[in-house]
């Protein structure tokens, strides 16, 4: 049985009178422990994918399944770390993920809620930082409180919603390197919805990459058979790293209705097209 699981979806929103399909007939399993990359296009729905997987939003048509079971809503099994922090400004960064603490463990004593708290800061290493507030900490710190909100939930899916795209080169290295021990050490089952064609190659067993929109879906799986712990460097000496990402980038190109011009993508056009990736707007999200 698939831990997650989207049954011929479609999902549209109402705009000027008329509704715009985003996605179309999706299709996707996740398997337990499993961490999966979804690559598309900026635009093309991938929010609205994660909203679906996370409880926040209902197929128009087809079935969201967690564990085999259909899905009534958001629940703390399924954590998600948006974009934008989503922190509360007056809280601190330890009263931030108290808040999620306490709502979803409320039967703990106040000391193991506390001891809990404290270890999910200490997991992306913050709890030195536990007593200033959002504005005090630098984007990465923001996000890494998110992250450790997530997490304090014990959930069994991690949803990850492009959570690193608006931060610094370094900051993002960081960041990435933290999910991947995080996943490696708790065995959660992640899914990362993304631009960043390199970015899922580095972290995730499979990419499944979607295509433009409107009216996206998801295209055939791409395994990511590379050796762990990767890091750029490693990869970028690895032919199956380049392999990977010519067949994940070929697919988008094509459901965009672009022609590759050459048999085999180079690098500075491989790495052009992650750059068209993150600034296109091609339909709705």
């Amino acid at each position: 049985m698939a831990c997650l699981e989207l049954q011929d979806v479609s999902k549209g929103y109402r705009n000027g009178g008329r509704t715009v399909e985003v996605l179309s007939h999706v299709n996707l399993q996740v398997s337990e422990g499993e961490f999966v990359a979804i690559v598309g296009y900026s635009g093309a729905g991938k929010t609205t994918l994660v909203s679906l997987l996370a409880g926040l939003a209902a197929p128009d048509s087809g079935r969201a399944l967690f564990e085999g079971q259909p899905m009534s809503g958001p629940g703390p099994e399924r954590g998600v770390v948006f974009q934008n922090y989503s922190l509360l400004p007056w809280l601190s960064a330890y009263d931030n993920v108290r808040l999620a603490v306490d709502e979803v463990h409320s039967g703990w004593t106040a000391a193991r809620r506390r001891k809990h708290i404290e270890a999910c800061l200490e997991m992306v290493s913050l709890l030195n930082a536990r007593d200033r507030k959002p504005a005090q900490l630098s984007g990465g710190m923001r996000q890494r409180v998110a992250l450790a909100r997530a997490l304090s939930l014990d959930p069994k899916v991690l949803l990850l919603d492009e959570p690193l795209s608006a931060l610094d080169a370094l900051t993002r290295a960081s960041l990435q390197a933290e999910i991947a021990r995080l996943h490696g050490e708790e065995r959660t089952t992640v899914v990362l919805v993304t631009n960043d064609v390199d970015e899922a190659i580095l972290l995730a067993d499979r990419i499944v990459p979607l295509s433009a929109g409107p009216r996206a879906t998801l295209g055939p799986s791409i395994a990511v058979d590379l050796e762990r712990p990767r890091s750029h460097t490693s990869l970028n000496r690895s032919p199956e790293f380049k392999r990977i990402r010519e067949s994940v980038i070929d697919y988008l190109l094509g459901s965009a209705g672009r022609v590759r011009p050459a048999a085999r993508v180079p690098d500075h056009v491989a790495a052009a097209a992650t750059v068209d990736l993150m600034t296109a707007e091609l339909g709705d999200a």
